[in-house]
Protein backbone atom coordinates (compact mmCIF):
# COMPACT_ATOMS: atom_id res chain seq x y z
CA UNK A 1 0.00 0.00 0.00
CA UNK A 2 1.44 3.47 -0.87
CA UNK A 3 2.70 5.55 2.08
CA UNK A 4 0.04 8.21 1.47
CA UNK A 5 -2.84 5.75 1.93
CA UNK A 6 -1.14 4.23 4.96
CA UNK A 7 -1.22 7.66 6.62
CA UNK A 8 -4.90 8.13 5.74
CA UNK A 9 -5.81 4.75 7.24
CA UNK A 10 -3.77 5.50 10.38
CA UNK A 11 -5.44 8.91 10.87
CA UNK A 12 -8.90 7.38 10.45
CA UNK A 13 -8.07 4.63 12.95
CA UNK A 14 -6.78 6.96 15.67
CA UNK A 15 -9.77 9.28 15.12
CA UNK A 16 -12.14 6.37 15.82
CA UNK A 17 -10.19 5.46 18.96
CA UNK A 18 -10.27 9.09 20.06
CA UNK A 19 -14.02 9.37 19.61
CA UNK A 20 -14.53 6.26 21.74
CA UNK A 21 -12.34 7.76 24.45
CA UNK A 22 -14.39 10.97 24.36
CA UNK A 23 -17.69 9.09 24.55
CA UNK A 24 -16.43 7.17 27.58
CA UNK A 25 -15.50 10.44 29.31
CA UNK A 26 -18.81 12.11 28.48
CA UNK A 27 -20.84 9.17 29.72
CA UNK A 28 -19.37 9.43 33.20
CA UNK A 29 -18.67 13.11 33.85
CA UNK A 30 -22.06 14.38 35.06
CA UNK A 31 -22.18 14.20 38.84
CA UNK A 32 -25.27 12.76 40.52
CA UNK A 33 -25.55 15.89 42.70
CA UNK A 34 -25.23 18.32 39.82
CA UNK A 35 -27.88 21.03 39.42
CA UNK A 36 -28.45 23.24 36.33
CA UNK A 37 -26.52 26.52 36.38
CA UNK A 38 -25.69 29.70 34.49
CA UNK A 39 -23.28 27.70 32.35
CA UNK A 40 -25.84 25.29 30.94
CA UNK A 41 -27.02 28.03 28.59
CA UNK A 42 -24.63 29.08 25.80
CA UNK A 43 -26.54 32.10 24.46
CA UNK A 44 -25.04 35.57 24.77
CA UNK A 45 -25.95 37.10 28.13
CA UNK A 46 -26.84 40.81 28.20
CA UNK A 47 -25.90 42.62 31.41
CA UNK A 48 -25.78 46.11 32.89
CA UNK A 49 -23.33 46.56 35.76
CA UNK A 50 -23.56 49.76 37.82
CA UNK A 51 -20.84 50.62 40.33
CA UNK A 52 -18.20 53.21 41.22
CA UNK A 53 -15.77 52.28 38.45
CA UNK A 54 -13.16 54.83 39.55
CA UNK A 55 -12.96 53.46 43.10
CA UNK A 56 -12.86 49.82 41.98
CA UNK A 57 -10.20 50.43 39.31
CA UNK A 58 -7.96 52.09 41.91
CA UNK A 59 -8.43 49.28 44.43
CA UNK A 60 -5.83 46.87 43.05
CA UNK A 61 -3.79 45.98 46.14
CA UNK A 62 -3.24 42.52 47.58
CA UNK A 63 -6.45 42.69 49.61
CA UNK A 64 -8.97 44.71 47.61
CA UNK A 65 -12.23 45.74 49.23
CA UNK A 66 -15.67 44.71 48.03
CA UNK A 67 -17.61 47.62 46.55
CA UNK A 68 -21.37 47.85 46.33
CA UNK A 69 -22.93 47.63 42.90
CA UNK A 70 -25.99 46.51 41.04
CA UNK A 71 -26.24 43.99 38.23
CA UNK A 72 -29.14 43.78 35.78
CA UNK A 73 -29.47 40.85 33.39
CA UNK A 74 -31.93 40.48 30.55
CA UNK A 75 -34.19 37.47 30.97
CA UNK A 76 -35.85 35.36 28.26
CA UNK A 77 -38.76 37.79 28.02
CA UNK A 78 -36.52 40.81 27.47
CA UNK A 79 -37.00 42.24 30.94
CA UNK A 80 -34.17 43.43 33.19
CA UNK A 81 -33.73 41.52 36.47
CA UNK A 82 -31.90 43.52 39.19
CA UNK A 83 -29.47 42.01 41.70
CA UNK A 84 -27.26 43.60 44.35
CA UNK A 85 -23.61 42.58 44.01
CA UNK A 86 -20.31 43.24 45.72
CA UNK A 87 -17.48 43.90 43.27
CA UNK A 88 -13.74 43.56 43.79
CA UNK A 89 -10.66 43.36 41.59
CA UNK A 90 -8.85 40.05 41.24
CA UNK A 91 -5.90 38.35 39.55
CA UNK A 92 -2.27 39.40 39.30
CA UNK A 93 -1.18 40.46 35.81
CA UNK A 94 -4.42 42.09 34.64
CA UNK A 95 -4.95 43.79 38.01
CA UNK A 96 -1.69 45.70 37.61
CA UNK A 97 -2.53 49.14 36.09
CA UNK A 98 0.78 49.08 34.23
CA UNK A 99 -0.55 46.13 32.21
CA UNK A 100 -4.28 46.81 32.02
CA UNK A 101 -6.44 49.85 32.74
CA UNK A 102 -9.50 47.65 33.22
CA UNK A 103 -8.92 44.93 35.84
CA UNK A 104 -10.65 41.57 35.97
CA UNK A 105 -13.46 41.46 38.52
CA UNK A 106 -14.97 39.18 41.14
CA UNK A 107 -18.72 39.44 41.74
CA UNK A 108 -20.30 38.29 44.99
CA UNK A 109 -24.06 37.71 45.05
CA UNK A 110 -26.55 37.64 47.91
CA UNK A 111 -27.50 33.97 47.97
CA UNK A 112 -31.06 34.55 49.16
CA UNK A 113 -31.71 37.30 46.62
CA UNK A 114 -30.18 35.32 43.73
CA UNK A 115 -31.97 32.08 44.63
CA UNK A 116 -34.59 32.26 41.86
CA UNK A 117 -32.29 33.73 39.20
CA UNK A 118 -29.71 32.37 36.75
CA UNK A 119 -27.04 33.16 39.36
CA UNK A 120 -28.53 30.84 41.98
CA UNK A 121 -25.87 28.12 41.68
CA UNK A 122 -23.00 30.13 43.16
CA UNK A 123 -22.27 33.07 45.43
CA UNK A 124 -19.08 34.25 43.70
CA UNK A 125 -18.19 34.52 40.03
CA UNK A 126 -15.01 35.46 38.20
CA UNK A 127 -15.63 37.93 35.40
CA UNK A 128 -12.95 38.18 32.70
CA UNK A 129 -13.11 41.53 30.93
CA UNK A 130 -11.05 43.37 28.37
CA UNK A 131 -7.60 44.60 29.37
CA UNK A 132 -7.59 48.05 27.74
CA UNK A 133 -10.61 50.32 27.35
CA UNK A 134 -11.62 51.24 23.81
CA UNK A 135 -9.28 48.74 22.15
CA UNK A 136 -10.72 46.51 19.43
CA UNK A 137 -7.56 44.43 19.57
CA UNK A 138 -8.03 43.71 23.28
CA UNK A 139 -11.65 42.75 22.61
CA UNK A 140 -10.33 40.19 20.13
CA UNK A 141 -7.88 38.85 22.71
CA UNK A 142 -10.76 38.29 25.13
CA UNK A 143 -12.93 36.56 22.53
CA UNK A 144 -10.10 34.24 21.51
CA UNK A 145 -9.43 33.32 25.13
CA UNK A 146 -13.14 32.55 25.51
CA UNK A 147 -12.89 30.26 22.47
CA UNK A 148 -9.91 28.46 24.03
CA UNK A 149 -12.14 27.46 26.96
CA UNK A 150 -14.88 26.35 24.56
CA UNK A 151 -12.42 24.23 22.58
CA UNK A 152 -11.26 22.46 25.72
CA UNK A 153 -14.92 21.81 26.59
CA UNK A 154 -15.10 19.90 23.29
CA UNK A 155 -11.99 17.93 24.20
CA UNK A 156 -12.92 16.88 27.74
CA UNK A 157 -15.58 17.48 30.42
CA UNK A 158 -12.69 17.98 32.88
CA UNK A 159 -12.67 21.65 31.92
CA UNK A 160 -14.03 24.97 33.11
CA UNK A 161 -17.18 26.11 31.39
CA UNK A 162 -17.63 29.78 30.45
CA UNK A 163 -20.54 32.06 29.57
CA UNK A 164 -20.09 34.96 27.16
CA UNK A 165 -21.74 38.27 28.03
CA UNK A 166 -22.16 41.72 26.51
CA UNK A 167 -21.85 44.10 29.44
CA UNK A 168 -22.64 47.78 29.77
CA UNK A 169 -20.48 49.07 32.63
CA UNK A 170 -22.13 52.17 34.10
CA UNK A 171 -20.10 54.45 36.35
CA UNK A 172 -22.35 55.60 39.20
CA UNK A 173 -20.22 58.73 39.70
CA UNK A 174 -20.51 60.09 36.18
CA UNK A 175 -23.13 57.92 34.42
CA UNK A 176 -20.49 57.23 31.75
CA UNK A 177 -21.13 53.89 30.05
CA UNK A 178 -18.67 51.44 28.53
CA UNK A 179 -20.00 48.44 26.60
CA UNK A 180 -17.77 45.43 26.02
CA UNK A 181 -17.65 41.66 25.81
CA UNK A 182 -16.69 39.67 28.90
CA UNK A 183 -17.17 36.13 30.14
CA UNK A 184 -17.92 34.38 33.40
CA UNK A 185 -15.84 31.36 34.47
CA UNK A 186 -17.45 28.40 36.17
CA UNK A 187 -16.45 28.47 39.89
CA UNK A 188 -14.17 25.63 40.90
CA UNK A 189 -16.66 24.45 43.53
CA UNK A 190 -19.32 24.14 40.84
CA UNK A 191 -16.83 22.34 38.58
CA UNK A 192 -16.10 19.81 41.35
CA UNK A 193 -19.80 19.32 42.06
CA UNK A 194 -20.52 18.73 38.36
CA UNK A 195 -17.85 16.04 38.30
CA UNK A 196 -19.01 14.53 41.60
CA UNK A 197 -15.62 15.36 43.07
CA UNK A 198 -13.85 17.74 45.44
CA UNK A 199 -11.12 20.38 45.16
CA UNK A 200 -7.54 19.46 46.13
CA UNK A 201 -5.58 22.52 47.27
CA UNK A 202 -2.32 20.73 48.11
CA UNK A 203 0.66 22.00 46.10
CA UNK A 204 3.81 20.19 44.96
CA UNK A 205 1.84 17.21 43.69
CA UNK A 206 3.95 15.75 40.91
CA UNK A 207 2.17 15.77 37.53
CA UNK A 208 2.76 12.02 37.19
CA UNK A 209 0.75 11.53 40.38
CA UNK A 210 -2.32 13.03 38.70
CA UNK A 211 -4.62 11.19 36.30
CA UNK A 212 -2.21 10.17 33.56
CA UNK A 213 -4.64 10.34 30.65
CA UNK A 214 -6.10 13.75 31.54
CA UNK A 215 -2.67 15.21 32.40
CA UNK A 216 -1.42 14.14 28.96
CA UNK A 217 -4.53 15.47 27.27
CA UNK A 218 -4.16 18.81 29.04
CA UNK A 219 -0.45 19.13 28.21
CA UNK A 220 -1.10 18.51 24.52
CA UNK A 221 -4.04 20.95 24.55
CA UNK A 222 -1.71 23.60 26.01
CA UNK A 223 0.72 22.83 23.19
CA UNK A 224 -2.15 23.01 20.68
CA UNK A 225 -3.06 26.57 21.72
CA UNK A 226 0.60 27.52 22.29
CA UNK A 227 0.38 28.08 26.05
CA UNK A 228 3.29 27.55 28.45
CA UNK A 229 1.95 29.68 31.32
CA UNK A 230 0.89 26.77 33.54
CA UNK A 231 2.19 24.29 36.10
CA UNK A 232 0.50 21.33 37.75
CA UNK A 233 3.07 21.10 40.54
CA UNK A 234 2.72 24.79 41.50
CA UNK A 235 -1.00 24.79 40.66
CA UNK A 236 -0.30 27.81 38.46
CA UNK A 237 -3.34 28.33 36.22
CA UNK A 238 -4.33 24.75 37.03
CA UNK A 239 -6.68 23.36 39.68
CA UNK A 240 -6.86 19.76 40.84
CA UNK A 241 -10.12 17.86 41.25
CA UNK A 242 -10.29 14.61 43.20
CA UNK A 243 -12.95 12.02 42.51
CA UNK A 244 -11.97 9.48 45.17
CA UNK A 245 -9.84 9.90 48.32
CA UNK A 246 -6.29 8.71 47.69
CA UNK A 247 -6.83 8.34 43.92
CA UNK A 248 -4.95 10.41 41.30
CA UNK A 249 -6.42 13.89 40.89
CA UNK A 250 -7.58 15.47 37.63
CA UNK A 251 -5.84 18.68 36.46
CA UNK A 252 -8.09 21.37 34.98
CA UNK A 253 -6.45 24.42 33.32
CA UNK A 254 -7.56 28.06 33.09
CA UNK A 255 -6.18 31.47 31.97
CA UNK A 256 -5.18 31.19 28.31
CA UNK A 257 -4.44 34.82 27.43
CA UNK A 258 -0.69 34.12 27.26
CA UNK A 259 -1.22 31.53 24.53
CA UNK A 260 -0.14 31.75 20.91
CA UNK A 261 -3.76 31.31 19.88
CA UNK A 262 -4.69 34.58 21.63
CA UNK A 263 -1.36 36.21 20.70
CA UNK A 264 -1.79 39.17 23.04
CA UNK A 265 0.72 41.98 22.62
CA UNK A 266 1.61 41.81 26.33
CA UNK A 267 2.20 38.03 26.39
CA UNK A 268 5.75 36.74 26.69
CA UNK A 269 7.04 33.19 27.26
CA UNK A 270 8.93 32.45 30.46
CA UNK A 271 12.59 33.45 30.25
CA UNK A 272 13.71 29.91 31.08
CA UNK A 273 12.12 28.51 27.90
CA UNK A 274 14.02 28.29 24.60
CA UNK A 275 11.36 30.23 22.68
CA UNK A 276 11.10 33.94 21.96
CA UNK A 277 7.42 34.28 21.14
CA UNK A 278 4.20 32.74 22.45
CA UNK A 279 3.43 31.83 18.85
CA UNK A 280 6.25 29.28 19.07
CA UNK A 281 4.86 26.08 20.51
CA UNK A 282 6.78 24.31 23.25
CA UNK A 283 5.73 21.05 24.89
CA UNK A 284 5.79 21.27 28.69
CA UNK A 285 4.30 17.85 29.41
CA UNK A 286 5.86 14.72 30.84
CA UNK A 287 7.09 11.78 28.77
CA UNK A 288 4.59 9.17 27.67
CA UNK A 289 4.60 6.05 25.53
CA UNK A 290 3.88 6.25 21.80
CA UNK A 291 0.54 4.55 22.44
CA UNK A 292 -0.45 7.17 25.03
CA UNK A 293 0.46 10.02 22.68
CA UNK A 294 -1.46 8.41 19.82
CA UNK A 295 -4.58 8.06 21.98
CA UNK A 296 -4.53 11.78 22.70
CA UNK A 297 -3.74 12.65 19.07
CA UNK A 298 -6.83 10.63 18.20
CA UNK A 299 -8.96 12.81 20.47
CA UNK A 300 -7.81 15.97 18.70
CA UNK A 301 -8.27 14.40 15.28
CA UNK A 302 -11.74 13.20 16.25
CA UNK A 303 -12.76 16.70 17.34
CA UNK A 304 -11.04 18.64 14.53
CA UNK A 305 -14.16 19.42 12.51
CA UNK A 306 -16.05 20.57 15.63
CA UNK A 307 -13.13 22.79 16.70
CA UNK A 308 -12.88 24.36 13.25
CA UNK A 309 -16.66 24.83 13.07
CA UNK A 310 -16.64 26.47 16.50
CA UNK A 311 -14.12 29.05 15.28
CA UNK A 312 -15.63 29.54 11.81
CA UNK A 313 -19.19 30.00 13.11
CA UNK A 314 -18.30 32.35 15.95
CA UNK A 315 -19.96 35.57 14.80
CA UNK A 316 -18.33 37.96 17.30
CA UNK A 317 -14.79 37.58 15.96
CA UNK A 318 -13.62 39.12 12.68
CA UNK A 319 -13.07 36.93 9.64
CA UNK A 320 -9.39 37.92 9.63
CA UNK A 321 -8.84 36.84 13.25
CA UNK A 322 -10.70 33.59 12.74
CA UNK A 323 -8.47 32.88 9.75
CA UNK A 324 -5.35 33.50 11.83
CA UNK A 325 -6.53 31.12 14.54
CA UNK A 326 -7.32 28.36 12.05
CA UNK A 327 -4.00 28.85 10.29
CA UNK A 328 -2.26 28.45 13.64
CA UNK A 329 -4.22 25.25 14.27
CA UNK A 330 -3.36 23.93 10.80
CA UNK A 331 0.30 23.75 11.84
CA UNK A 332 -0.62 21.57 14.80
CA UNK A 333 -2.74 19.17 12.75
CA UNK A 334 -0.05 18.92 10.09
CA UNK A 335 2.37 17.99 12.88
CA UNK A 336 0.14 15.08 13.90
CA UNK A 337 0.38 13.58 10.40
CA UNK A 338 4.17 13.79 10.31
CA UNK A 339 5.74 11.12 12.53
CA UNK A 340 9.21 12.68 12.56
CA UNK A 341 7.95 16.14 13.49
CA UNK A 342 5.56 14.91 16.16
CA UNK A 343 8.33 12.74 17.61
CA UNK A 344 10.62 15.77 17.76
CA UNK A 345 7.92 17.96 19.33
CA UNK A 346 6.71 15.56 22.01
CA UNK A 347 9.05 12.61 22.56
CA UNK A 348 12.30 14.57 22.42
CA UNK A 349 11.04 17.63 24.32
CA UNK A 350 8.97 15.90 27.01
CA UNK A 351 9.90 16.31 30.64
CA UNK A 352 11.40 13.56 32.77
CA UNK A 353 12.26 15.48 35.98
Amino acid sequence: MPKFWCKIVLIAFVAIVGNRLLLAQEASFAGANYQPSLFDDTTLLHIKLEYNMDAVSRDVGDNPSEHQGQLFYKNQWGGWVPLNVEISTRGIFRKNPVNCNFPSLMLRFNGEEAKSTIFSSTSKLKLVGHCQNGSKRHQEYLLKEYLAYKIYNLITPYSFRVRLAKISYINTLSADTLTSFAFFIEPKELLAKRLDGFMVEQKNIHPNATNRQIATLMAIFQYFIGNTDWSIKAQHNVVLVGLEPGAPTFPVPFDFDFSGMVNASYAQPAEALPIRSVRQRYFNGYCRTAEEYNQVFAVFLGRKSEIYDLISNFTHLSKREKGRVLEYFNDFYFLLTDTKKSNRAFVKQCRTD
